[in-house]
């Protein structure tokens, strides 16, 4: 090992051929002045190097002062994940190996004014050159790159990584015998993207724009189409971004370049918006899941214009319960998060597929395959770190996770971290820094479950899932899914405003919605959804309330509707009234027609006088109340009883008239008499 100060010859200093755009590491160390620090960035390198050759960067200065030189130090090589994550805050970097200075002066300035850097590798059995950094032999090294004065005080300083490839016998690069398998995952997703108004959600919508969060993705999928990564979109947002491109050619380009990366890359067939699965089913609400899969699936069909294999899930988060549900439903391979994974003792590994117990309660039997997202290596693409420094991060981590047993078959599996929102820079390093790198083979999830051998013996248990639970409760949810079916099956099932309802009741229960104001907008979801129903609703009318007579015992009450739906509804109306009979039945399905119709209803007073008649409306099936009436009814009827009382009274009087006047003649004769 050389170390100390080399400073290299101007001559050394060439102009950069085509660079592989890379990023690594956050710049941190030793405090500089921020001014310096925020423009002094790595923009791109080499993904990595074979040795003997020349290393490639650009760096962006933004100090103009004279005397300034760049210093790149090589520091020992590292050897386990835990050193390399604990370089990545820039101050356990390990010895210094060699160290080569240039003035800044001296590099070449590319078109967007960034300085090209040239520094060769000495050769793994060549003599000493102290022009070259002393990287004998392959690994993954930390590189240590400071800006300095003309003082030799430093100024600014990052910290990237240099991925050092052995050399073959024929001079090319040598490729690992047994490359480490990389299984890339891009949720396509955000929050539900059907507002209350019945417009996308203009977050959502900018986010489908070709510059927006998710644009930017779609769009760098068809810059690699031979590095192969896994989509895992949400249904709600594909609808949304087809609704989308009808008038907006932005949008319209990104369902394109969707539909096109299909051919090359692995879709994930999943619930209709993001979903926490255990807690759905923690709070009884294992239909809706159910709707959620059915939905989501339908609509991805719909989409890419063919069937979305569904036998492979990303079950984040998961637990026993869960994984049987899914397997249930015909999935047998799952992406789980390692956190959710007991160990079976000894180092936890990602790099192979296990088996997980699920819950036995349902069937059929038996473990799901299964493999952990490696968190630890997604979380290094978030940030806020040049996007060359992240990409440079994120593939070194994994060239170093190739070193650790490069004499088995392993995979890797990264899910790409929640509401991810990359650069261009970042993702075109990345996809171009796997494009035909010695170590690493890109691959789609299904790809790491068909080539790498799963241990039988290797079975793990699920931790339980430590989640809230929706955020609408579940009478709450039931109550809003039970009126919707109701409405369904007094319109159709298939009819737009069913099916636009029912996109605002799936989204009301999404894991998407977070922070202090959730549950008001879960709850927006639902009154949407109910906002639908009752604009139908409001367009069957009844008479206002009023006062119907009957002059007659038995008689018909004329009752008029008016349909302003637009379309035949069948409703069931139920009139009670406790001085009243129904010949033909208090309940009676009729067909309503648009526009007005009148109804009569056959009844039997019981008596006269004025009393309260009150109608009900409901669907045909009786599960949805559309309307109420109350009416009041005069009958000026009189009864039977109430003439045959009377007319005996009637002859009560007279006889008593006739028999008091029998009386007074005789009296008064038997007086004239005496």
């Amino acid at each position: 090992m050389r170390t100390g100060r080399i400073r290299a010859w101007p001559a050394l200093v060439v102009l950069a051929v085509t660079l592989i755009p890379s990023g690594a590491l956050a710049a941190s160390g030793p405090a500089a002045p921020p001014s310096s620090a925020g423009r002094f960035t790595l923009v791109s390198q080499d993904a990595w190097t074979q040795l003997g050759g020349t290393f490639r960067a650009q760096v962006q200065i933004g100090v103009a002062e004279p005397g300034l030189e760049l210093s790149v130090i090589a520091h020992q090589v590292l050897a386990t994940r835990s050193t390399f994550e604990g370089s990545i805050g820039g101050d356990n970097l390990g010895p210094v190996l060699a160290q080569v200075l240039m003035p800044v002066a001296n590099l070449g300035v590319a078109a967007d004014g960034s300085r090209q850097v040239a520094i060769g590798l000495e050769a793994p059995s060549g003599a000493y050159d102290p022009s070259r950094l002393a990287v004998h032999r392959p690994g993954v090294y930390p590189l240590e790159v400071q800006l300095r004065d003309s003082q030799d005080q430093t100024l600014a300083r990052f910290v990237t990584y240099l991925v050092a490839v052995d050399v073959g016998a024929d001079g090319q690069p040598q490729a690992m015998a047994n490359k480490l398998g990389v299984a890339w995952v891009w949720p396509i997703d955000g929050r539900p993207a059907l507002s209350p108004n019945g417009s996308i959600d203009p977050t959502v919508n900018a986010a489908l724009e070709p510059d927006g969060r998710l644009g930017r993705q779609v769009a760098a999928l068809s810059t690699a189409p031979n590095v192969p990564v896994t989509l895992a979109p949400a249904a709600d947002t594909l609808d949304a971004w087809n609704a989308a491109a009808r008038a907006d050619a932005g949008a319209a380009a990104g369902t394109t370049a969707l539909r096109a990366a299909f051919t090359h890359d692995e879709v994930l067939a999943g619930s209709y918006v993001p979903i926490d699965l255990p807690s759905l089913l923690h709070a009884n609400l294992g239909d809706a899941a159910d709707a959620e899969y059915v939905q989501g699936g339908v609509s991805l069909d719909r989409f890419f214009g063919t069937h979305v294999d569904a036998t492979t899930a990303l079950a984040l988060p998961a637990d026993a319960e869960s994984i049987g549900h899914l397997r249930a439903r015909g999935v047998s391979q799952v992406v789980v998060d390692e956190t959710a994974v007991g160990a079976t003792g000894g180092r936890l590994t990602t790099v192979t597929p296990f088996s997980i117990e699920p819950s036995p309660s349902l069937a059929p039997t038996g473990p799901v395959a299964a493999v952990a997202d490696d968190a630890r290596l997604g979380s290094l693409l978030n940030g806020s770190d040049p996007p060359a420094l992240r990409a440079q991060r994120f593939l070194a981590g994994l060239a170093l996770t190739a070193t650790e047993q490069p004499g088995l078959t392993r995979a890797v599996v990264v899910v790409n971290p929640n509401g991810f929102d990359p650069p261009t820079a970042l993702l075109t390093a990345v996809l171009t820094g796997l494009s035909g790198h010695p170590w690493l083979a890109p691959m789609t999830v299904s790809d790491v479950f068909r080539t790498v051998a799963r241990t039988g013996q290797d079975v793990r248990s699920l931790g339980p899932d430590t989640g809230s639970g929706p955020v609408v409760g579940t009478q709450v949810y039931k109550t809003a899914e039970d009126r919707l079916t109701a409405f369904g099956s007094l319109v159709s099932p298939d009819d737009p405003r069913v099916v636009r309802a029912e996109r605002y009741l799936l989204s009301s229960i999404s894991s998407a919605w977070a922070g202090p104001n959730a549950a008001n907008l879960a709850r927006g979801e639902l009154f949407a959804m109910n906002a639908i129903v009752n604009d139908f609703l409001a367009r069957i009318r009844i008479p206002a309330p009023g006062t119907i007579t009957l002059t007659a015992r038995s008689g018909a009450i004329p009752i008029t509707f008016r349909n302003d739906t637009g379309q035949p509804i069948r409703v069931a109306i139920t009139l009670s009234s406790h001085k009243l009979d129904f010949p033909g039945g208090q309940v009676r399905t009729v067909a309503l027609p648009p526009r007005s119709t009148t109804v009569r209803f056959d009844v039997r007073s019981r008596t006269s006088g004025t009393f309260p008649l009150e109608m009900t409306i409901r669907s045909a099936d009786g599960s949805l109340l559309i309307a109420r009436g109350n009416f009041k009814v005069r009958s000026t009827v009189v009864s039977t009883v109430g003439v045959a009382l009377a007319a005996g009274a009637a002859l009560f009087l007279a006889s008593w008239w006739m028999y008091d006047i029998r009386r007074r003649q005789l009296e008064a004769a038997a007086k004239d008499a005496t």
